[in-house]
């Protein structure tokens, strides 16, 4: 009896305690989900609802509320689609011109029926020709015709045709006119970028700045500067970066430093200082992307500051993976900074890899003096 009594027992801990491990990975995986930001939450709800993506749905709606459909992502293309608009990409790059006007005639008849899969893939196709020395008469007003159709994948795709076939400044205003079209907006930044003769460094930049004041939604502010790609950025443009890079929301946080502070080049000296504060920070992704942003656009007068902070962070028990990134900055260190190499590598806690970096930099420098 007691032997028996005693197996139950033990079968019951053992449910139990299973039971305690289940929910603990089960909560760990939840919180990796909300840590991953949009695209896992809006996969989550994706399972058992749907919506339409137009701006009249979307206006009003608070951005974190947003369900997640096809119409709503931006890299959504039908296989239909795609196999056609990559057929006539591939005839339109021919040295055959016979075949290259007939693969544009297809394409205008395409956007002057003007249904689909046909009349997108002939969007995404024209897309592609902004470097071909094609004839590109009477394609402006066929695209044209197909603005504002369908969900934000073809839509940014019309926009792109009309960057390749040459935008203009009424190209631009249209661009911005869609301000309050949540679901264009990273679309919108990245076609501004290309669009405006003069990138994201003027009036377009301080544009995306203004959007950018207007809100302090994660998901939206992610998605405004997600858009943003390497190259000068307007003043008003960078000091709201750097605002938004001291939000309390550690999404905002990371987006800003991924999409936005880490690829503005040149960088100012305070966009650079906010780079290395990010670096004293423990998460991985976060140092990765402020060390790569440190890689390019610091001025020259700045460099030094980062040697020496990468150099000071060496000094302490930092964990390997961060000695290791380090390194990478250390390399553009000029013979004034060899003192403080010396005072690293007499430090106990470096690794084998990162010591002998180190010497190899000591080296350098010893050599240059």
């Amino acid at each position: 009896m007691w032997e028996r009594f005693g197996r139950s027992f033990l079968i019951l801990v053992a449910g139990i305690l299973i039971g305690w491990g289940g929910a603990a990975v089960s909560n760990k995986s939840e919180e990796k989900a909300r840590g991953r930001g949009e695209r896992s939450s809006i996969n989550k709800v994706q399972r058992n609802q749907s919506t339409r993506g137009d701006t009249e749905r979307t206006r009003d709606i608070e951005p974190s509320k947003i369900i997640y459909s096809q119409e709503r992502d931006p890299f959504y293309v039908p296989v239909e689609v795609r196999e056609i608009s990559e057929d006539w990409v591939k005839r339109l790059k021919l040295a055959k011109r016979e075949e290259v006007n007939r693969a544009l005639e297809e394409i205008r008849q395409a956007l002057a029926k003007g249904s689909d899969p046909e009349a997108w893939a002939a969007i995404k196709a024209l897309a592609t020709i902004k470097n071909l020395n094609i004839d590109k008469s009477g394609l402006r007003s066929l695209v044209l015709d197909q603005l504002g159709k369908g969900g934000v994948s073809r839509r940014t795709s019309s926009h792109w045709a009309l960057y390749a076939i040459g935008a203009t400044s009424e190209d631009i205003e249209r661009l911005k006119g869609m301000r309050n079209d949540l679901d264009m907006q990273g679309s919108m930044t990245v076609l501004l970028g290309f669009m405006d003769p003069d990138g994201l460094s003027g009036e377009s930049g301080d544009f995306i700045a203004e959007l950018l004041s207007e809100t302090d939604d994660p998901i939206q502010i992610g998605k405004i500067v997600s858009g943003l790609t390497r190259s000068r950025f307007s003043e008003d443009l960078e000091k709201s970066l750097l605002h938004h890079s001291r939000s309390e929301d550690s999404r905002v946080r990371s987006s800003v430093l991924f999409s936005g502070l880490s690829k503005i080049n040149p960088k100012s000296t305070e966009v650079t200082e906010r780079l290395l504060e990010y670096l004293s920070e423990s998460d991985q992704s976060d140092f990765g992307n402020a060390k790569t942003g440190l890689k390019y656009g610091v001025q020259d007068g700045d460099q030094t500051l980062v040697v020496r902070h990468a150099l000071e962070l060496m000094a302490l028990r930092n964990p390997g993976w961060k000695q290791a990134g380090l390194v990478d900055l250390v390399k553009k260190a000029k013979p004034e900074e060899l003192p403080l190499v010396r005072e690293v590598l007499r430090a106990g806690n470096l690794s084998d890899y990162v010591r002998k970096e180190l010497e190899g930099i000591e080296q350098r420098l010893s050599s240059m003096e």
